[in-house]
């Protein structure tokens, strides 16, 4: 069970391999703070939302202290489109638990302008790394 220091580690790590590119801007809120139904126009912005729902990057959930899922969100497909989108993805018990659970955390890493194309390569790398329980699909 990898926890949320063994993520933060693996995207300092992925980081400063990259000769010259800028961290990724960082948000994180509870599941709860993202409403079910309610439409991306008239999101509260208690979690940044404004700041990054409209950007590509990495994003990742919490189960407790692990971490249970880990996604990308390209520039055709964003953030914001992503994470509700998986909160609103019940029918799994395993990830029903997850996004059920209102204080659970979720984090998104907003990859700046051009920077986007390596979110690629870290989704697959933290997938790699911390082995989330929730991800399917195993590098």
């Amino acid at each position: 069970m990898a926890s949320k220091k063994d993520l933060d580690d693996a995207v300092a790590k992925f980081i400063g391999q990259i000769n010259g590119a800028q961290p990724p801007g960082r948000y994180s809120f509870q599941v709860g703070d993202i409403p079910r139904n309610c439409r991306p126009r008239d999101m509260p912005n208690t979690s940044g939302w404004s700041e990054w729902s409209h950007g590509a990057g990495v994003y990742y959930f919490m189960s407790g202290k692990e971490v249970a899922y880990v996604g990308r969100a390209l520039p055709s497909v964003t953030l914001g489109t992503r994470v509700r989108a998986n909160i609103k993805a019940v029918g799994s018990p395993a990830w029903d638990a997850v996004i059920l659970d209102d204080t659970n955390e979720v984090g998104v890493l907003v990859f700046p302008g051009d920077d986007w194309y390596w979110l690629l390569a870290l989704e697959g790398y933290l997938i790699q790394e911390l082995r989330p329980s929730s991800n399917k699909r195993m590098v």
